[in-house]
């Protein structure tokens, strides 16, 4: 903050940070050279809207499957677990093992 206000780029202070990435100081650096910063940060801002809208798009669409295969596991150790001593006490009380 204090280095803005002493005129230092603010493009050179991302930089410097390490924190944002190349394209995002480049942005940063042509909208303060062309005097529309705020144009620019708006574009680095509706790029990573779109980017997380397309990250979370393919996340669920990777994540519901693997979610029904995990349920449908799970359901099936219940109803085995379920299951299983009603037919070994039916196999039990018949005479025959299993």
């Amino acid at each position: 903050k204090i280095n803005v206000r002493e005129g230092k780029a603010l493009a050179d202070l991302m930089d410097e940070s390490g924190f944002f990435e190349p394209m995002v100081v480049q942005m940063v650096s042509i909208g303060e050279e062309v005097g529309e910063l705020s144009k620019m940060l708006r574009r680095v801002a509706d790029f990573y809207a779109t980017y997380l809208e397309t990250f979370i798009d393919r996340f669920t669409t990777i994540f519901e499957p693997i979610m029904l295969v995990f349920m449908g596991g799970v359901v099936g150790v219940m109803l085995i677990a379920l299951f299983l001593p009603i037919f070994k006490i039916a196999s039990a009380s018949s005479g025959g093992g299993l």
